[in-house]
């Protein structure tokens, strides 16, 4: 870790020992900070959300519906942080802000910093639910402003369901396939092609930065480690997530590649392990904490 990150977290941490700055703005906005350019250079960040839930702890923050535009806003940053199935190798237990605090107010529109529906994040924070599955089939989308976001919608619809199932039993998931009537590769067939959707429609407005690559990065991934070897999905998965690489990518996206090309590897010497599995066990042994979005 460099010496500024680290005097930036010493600073942060004896900001936090003072009840007077508990109750500054700035302390959150520092906070949020200092996670996002950990979470850049790939350190163990999650333990510093513990500092942000004391000040929104303190300050009653999560106990009333009014705040400022800013706190309002670091508040969604803070809760998206802490979501647990975003973090792989996480070193910390979830707060579970988002089901706790977003998910009972019942919000609509666009989540801005996601770029998700608020209904949509409400399913995917508590994709540990026993019903997760059958709500994410079930959720009827939502109206937008650009066509491409419902293509950006599906690609993480369908691969959080992926991730319910990775999350469960393979004997439940036989069950709940048969009940939805598909099974996976048809599910990462349906997310590729919102994934492509998205590229297609966008490619172009990305040129040589890391914006569509990021925001493609979660359920790239996701499918990625659901595929088997040999299919048509692990073949389409392969040429498209090699390719916003090659094009977007940026050390975390590469990151990620090199993680699915290891779980691949892995998974012909340990068949019966869930691919998600595998990459949180490499994940674990690179010492860091991967956030997905």
């Amino acid at each position: 870790m460099p010496v500024y990150l680290q005097l930036g977290i010493s600073g942060y941490i004896n900001d936090l020992q003072s009840p007077d700055n508990l109750h500054r703005d700035e302390i959150l906005a520092t906070g949020v900070l200092l996670c996002s350019v950990s979470i850049n250079g790939l350190y163990k960040w999650t333990t510093l959300i513990k500092g942000l839930h004391t000040v929104l702890q303190q300050r009653k923050l999560l106990e009333t519906t009014t705040q400022s535009p800013l706190v309002g806003h670091l508040i969604e940053v803070i809760a998206l942080l802490d979501v647990p199935h975003f973090t792989l190798n996480r070193s910390t237990e979830s707060l579970r802000i988002w089901p706790s605090y977003f998910a009972q107010r019942h919000l609509t529109g666009v989540q801005e910093t996601s770029g998700l529906p608020y209904s949509l994040l409400d399913l995917i924070c508590n994709m540990d639910s026993p019903d997760a599955e059958q709500r994410l089939r079930n959720w009827p989308g939502e109206l937008c402003r650009e066509l491409v976001q419902i293509h950006l919608w599906e690609a993480f619809r369908t691969a959080s369901i992926l991730h319910c199932r990775a999350l469960r039993p393979a004997t439940e998931n036989e069950e709940n396939s048969a009940v939805a009537g598909f099974g996976d590769e048809l599910l990462e067939m349906k997310a590729l092609a919102a994934c492509q959707a998205v590229i297609d429609s966008k490619g172009d407005s990305f040129p040589g930065v890391p914006h569509l690559a990021a925001a493609l990065m979660y359920p790239l991934f996701i499918v990625c480690l659901s595929t088997e070897q040999d299919t048509v999905a692990r073949s389409l998965s392969r040429d498209l997530f090699s390719d916003v690489v090659k094009k977007w990518g940026d050390h975390e996206i590469r990151l990620a590649w090199d993680i699915v090309i290891e779980v691949w590897q892995r998974s012909t010497m340990q068949p019966g392990v869930c691919g998600l599995k595998l990459a949180e066990d490499f994940v674990a042994e690179l010492d860091i904490e991967m956030y997905l979005y």
